[in-house]
């Protein structure tokens, strides 16, 4: 039986890279504040979080999908980052790959970060420090998810000592086990809003980056089977593009990223 298969394009912005429109739909983020839409599907139709995107980021579009959608196989990718099939002769990945990787796998992820001399907390610690504080933040999850969901707080506190992660906020999977993630990601995050004053004192994609964590976490702690696939970043503002691997991370120019994916 042939599968409805949804890849949505998390942005915030018009953007212009080709896709498959029988599967990859554009979603505008945050729509409610901005005041042109592009033709784009947006998130602020049914239920939907759209004006909390400056501090959910990406994730009001999640959440819309969630709460507004229904498909067999549910992914997630953004305008200038795609899952691709393969790291050198790049093209995005299509129906039939999910289709095959999906039959053997729970669930597709992005190649994560490895860190060599530090962990996870660490690396959201010094990389954001400067931004708000985010090891109260950090701290509050975990007091969040050790009242609320018990059984996931030993996987939260390994998952920030760990030397890798999965990162992003991008996945490929069937609709049960999104939902399934959704329902417990966002009980967490919506606590975390509530107990913290991080609308008043504009601490902005807070509960973008603890997203990320979180699907780390659910990842690991429900040992999903994980089939990784490279990423590419294309970014329009720099020169050059990154090319993520199972073990780091590859600096090509653009153009020939470009001409990769587009072949």
């Amino acid at each position: 039986m042939e599968q409805n298969i949804k890849m949505y394009i998390l942005t915030h912005k018009k953007f212009d890279e080709s896709y498959d429109e029988q599967i990859y739909l554009p979603l505008l983020c945050g729509s409610k504040l901005l005041d042109e839409d592009f033709g784009y599907v947006t998130d602020q139709t049914g239920d939907n979080i759209s004006e909390l995107n400056p501090f959910f980021s990406e994730l009001t579009g999640q959440y819309w999908v969630w709460k507004n959608t229904n498909q067999d196989i549910v992914g997630f990718c953004h305008y200038r980052r795609f899952f691709s099939k393969n790291l050198l002769f790049n093209k995005k990945l299509d129906k039939k790959e999910i289709e095959k990787t999906l039959h053997k796998y729970d669930i597709i992820l992005p190649s994560p970060y490895n860190f060599v001399r530090t962990t996870q907390k660490q690396h959201f610690l010094t990389w954001l420090k400067n931004k708000f504080p985010i090891e109260k933040f950090l701290d509050i999850t975990g007091d969040i998810i050790k009242t609320e969901t018990p059984e996931y707080y030993d996987a939260y506190k390994n998952a920030l000592d760990d030397t890798f992660f999965y990162h992003k906020n991008m996945f490929v999977c069937n609709q049960e086990i999104a939902n399934d993630y959704f329902n417990w990601c966002f009980k967490i995050l919506n606590n975390l809003c509530k107990k913290t004053q991080m609308v008043d004192n504009n601490e902005y994609r807070v509960l973008g980056y603890i997203g990320e964590i979180l699907l780390d976490v659910y990842v690991k702690k429900n040992k999903l089977k994980v089939k990784e696939k490279p990423l590419i970043t294309l970014d329009d503002s720099s020169i050059m593009c990154y090319i993520s691997s199972k073990q780091n991370w590859m600096l090509y120019p653009s153009f020939i990223i470009k001409k990769i994916i587009n072949k």
